[in-house]
């Protein structure tokens, strides 16, 4: 017999799905496709979606899937952040760079004094 309470339960064991939420929210933000005010709401939507989808599979005997599909989840969601991270840091090398030109040693530029002599 089904339990529809089981639902509740299966959707707590989800890992991947919150992690993959998160990271796409937080990425919609970065790149501005999101404003930070629209991100709750944003998350109660995809966590709904994701609990009628959770009782669809309980529903219709699927459950075996949830498995699979939370860790793709989770696996997205942990590529989503390194990209991010990897953007970011990509911005934050020309902010380095700026800062640190022109002081000794470190903000030496062999090119420009190549181009000075020459």
């Amino acid at each position: 017999m089904l339990d529809p309470n089981q639902i509740f339960i299966l959707f707590a064991s989800l890992v991947g799905f919150p992690a993959f939420v998160a990271s796409a929210v937080n990425a919609a933000k970065y790149f501005k496709l999101l404003l930070p005010d629209q991100a709750p709401k944003a998350v109660f939507w995809l966590t709904l979606i994701g609990f009628v989808g959770v009782a669809v599979a309980y529903f219709t005997g699927n459950v075996n899937v949830l498995s699979q599909i939370d860790a793709q989840l989770g696996g997205l969601a942990l590529f989503i952040t390194t990209f991010i991270a990897f953007v970011g840091d990509l911005g934050l090398a020309k902010v380095y760079h700026a800062g640190l030109r022109g002081a000794p040693v470190i903000g030496k530029s062999q090119s420009l004094e190549d181009a000075q002599k020459g």
